[in-house]
């Protein structure tokens, strides 16, 4: 890599009056042809970016002048074409520097998304892992059959937990090797297959939880059918079709109207999931039916596998299918930690700051949690030295300034080298976090070895409020509010912003291996949407998502807020052109290895925040 300073460089041509903001880069005027210094003028910053990597020139580009190049040349298409650069050299640049890009930065995959496989290349499949439990009362010759057809899955990493109530005997212990892939837990009777599941809920490690009975035999493709259903709908919950003694099919349905004696027999759920509801009131499900309830009351989405993916013992149509003993036995399940977890939490302010004041409280008033609050004045206008001065006082909140207005993105990104904990969180100035949020957002993480926590959030502000008229009744002609939610969701390769960005908290580590939130080039065009490719890479790069369908959060609205102000809300021309960014990336992570880093602006920005000492702000 050849560094030059940006004065030595012989493209740098000052750019008027702005000598220390913007200079006109020579090289980029001739890559577009065109005398218009509009698409040739660079941020300061741009400029000495690219002087730190390898020297660019008209036919090899490095990544810098490559992503310059392709945003310049798609404002030109959409203008249709400018003097010295019509639509078809704009396209011609446009489609070079992508691939620019993807020399620099990335490897081509082993194989597209959607590609068929041949049967060497099913080795490079995506492996899932899968935590199974086994119960139900049955013979040894049952059981050895059951658990080998949980051994025997393909493209599934299982370990087989073992519900002995009795059965296991020596003859079962020669069959089987005892190691970490097959447990054997001894209980004293048998118990719910869902209160069971409880109880070894400190025990499971994988992304994936399922059930096998005793008199069952799942077929090999079993649990690789039902969690690329999973993965490819973004849903919670598997069930899919049985097949009985007699060769009757009984197909999924519904878990609001599943027959619970066949249900739990099918059953695949991520461990987040299970994880999430165990979470609720700190106490285990009380069986089927309140799982069933449960989860129907979170709309938790249910994904159904049509194809037969388990064969039973038994007769489907018959008053005598089996259902597990002692179905009332209650069962001690251990609880959550509830130790105090420390977490940082990155606010970013510009002017605001009557919703600061709310919102640092809430943050600062936490239940469980440790907080140290990197509070940033994103060059605020007006006089916030009362401000300043007041949470300069808390020995939990660090205080930043930035030289000039950058937004959350920028901010967060330039205050992630001095994170103290394990742990960070994302608070908008404007928006209030509910008491318990950050420790159940630690907490889930902890608990799933996840990388990544998404809540709901409730919606609130005066120009955000709706009402309904009630149109029978005895309630009728009556005017109420009505509340608006949005959810996070888990992602899946067709979809975009699954994850709430105001609720969100990430472990430290995720952040600095994804690279923090994206470059776009100059800091103005990283204002808004940033927040969407963020998630979109890291789901991409291989990071664990945790969902909860609790709102964690209240979401301001008004007038001046991100989504509703007239520089980056929706349908402006920064809003317009992060979304453009954001698809073309995705079709970048789905064709290609990348290093994710390549893609995240940490350090680019760093000089432009500043910590500000206590004795300063007194």
């Amino acid at each position: 890599m050849t560094e030059v300073a940006v004065e030595e460089c012989p493209y740098f041509d000052v750019d008027g009056a702005n000598r220390t903001k913007s200079a006109h880069c020579g090289l980029l005027q001739q890559i577009l042809e065109t005398e218009d210094r509009e698409f040739s003028s660079i941020g300061r910053d741009a400029c000495e970016a690219c002087c730190r990597t390898d020297f660019p020139s008209p036919r090899v580009y490095n990544n810098v002048i490559a992503s310059l190049a392709h945003a310049r040349a798609r404002t030109i298409i959409d203008r249709n074409g400018v003097a010295g650069c019509d639509q078809q050299r704009a396209e011609e640049v446009r489609a070079f520097a992508l691939s620019e890009i993807a020399r620099t930065t990335l490897r081509p995959k082993r194989r597209k998304v959607g590609e068929q496989l041949s049967g060497l290349q099913r080795s490079c499949t995506k492996l899932y892992s899968c935590d199974v439990v086994v119960c139900g009362m049955s013979g040894p010759d049952q059981l050895i059959v059951a658990i080998k057809s949980v051994l025997n899955q393909r493209d599934v990493r299982v370990t087989v937990h073992v519900i002995d109530d009795g059965s296991w005997s020596p003859e079962i212990q020669q069959r089987f090797d005892v190691n970490e892939l097959l447990v054997v837990h001894r209980v004293e009777q048998q118990v719910d297959p869902f209160l069971t599941l409880a109880r070894l809920l400190p025990d499971l490690r994988s992304q994936y939880v399922a059930f096998q009975d005793s008199l069952s035999v799942s077929r090999p493709g079993r649990l690789k059918q039902t969690i690329d259903l999973l993965e490819k709908q973004g849903s919670e919950i598997g069930i899919s079709s049985v097949v009985g003694a007699d060769g009757k099919m009984q197909p999924p349905v519904r878990i609001d109207i599943a027959d619970g004696s066949l249900f739990w027999r099918t059953l695949v759920m991520r461990r987040t999931t299970l994880i999430d509801m165990q979470r609720i009131q700190n106490s285990c499900l009380s069986g089927f039916k309140a799982f069933v309830k449960r989860a129907t009351g979170d709309n938790r989405l249910t994904s159904l596998e049509r194809r037969v993916t388990v064969d039973v013992s038994y007769q489907i149509d018959s008053a005598d299918v089996p259902v597990t003993a002692g179905c009332t036995t209650r069962i001690t399940v251990p609880k959550h930690d509830l130790s105090r977890i420390a977490v940082d939490v990155v606010l970013p302010f510009h002017n605001t700051i009557d919703y600061v004041h709310e919102s640092m409280k809430s943050v600062l008033e936490q239940n469980g949690v440790d907080v140290v609050v990197h509070l940033i004045d994103d060059a605020s206008t007006v006089d916030i030295s009362q401000l300043l001065e007041h949470y300069g006082r808390d020995s939990r909140v660090r205080i930043y300034r930035n030289t000039r207005n950058v937004g959350p993105y920028v901010s967060f990104n330039n205050v992630s080298r001095f994170f103290e904990t394990e742990f960070v969180a994302i608070q908008d100035a404007d928006d209030i976090s509910l008491p318990n949020r950050l420790h159940v957002a630690t907490t889930s993480l902890r608990l799933s070895n996840t990388d990544i926590f998404g809540g709901a959030i409730e919606m609130f502000g005066d120009d955000h409020e709706r009402t309904e008229t009630s149109v029978n009744g005895q309630f009728e002609g009556i005017v109420r509010p009505v509340k608006q939610y949005r959810f996070s969701r888990y992602p899946t390769e067709d979809r975009i912003a699954y994850v709430i960005n105001g609720g969100a908290v990430m472990r430290v580590d995720a952040v600095t291996r994804l690279g923090g939130f994206a470059d776009y080039g100059e800091t103005e065009r990283n204002r808004c949407g940033l927040d969407s490719e963020f998630y979109t890479r890291a789901f991409f790069a291989g990071c664990r998502f945790f969902v909860t369908r609790d709102v964690v959060l209240m979401c301001r609205r008004h007038a001046m807020s991100s989504t509703q102000n007239n520089e980056t809300g929706w349908g402006t021309p920064k809003r317009i052109f992060s979304r453009s960014r954001l698809l073309e990336r995705i079709e970048i992570y789905r064709q290609y290895d990348f290093d994710p880093r390549d893609f995240g602006g940490l350090d680019h920005y760093s000089e432009l925040t500043q910590p500000v000492p206590r004795s300063m702000v007194r």
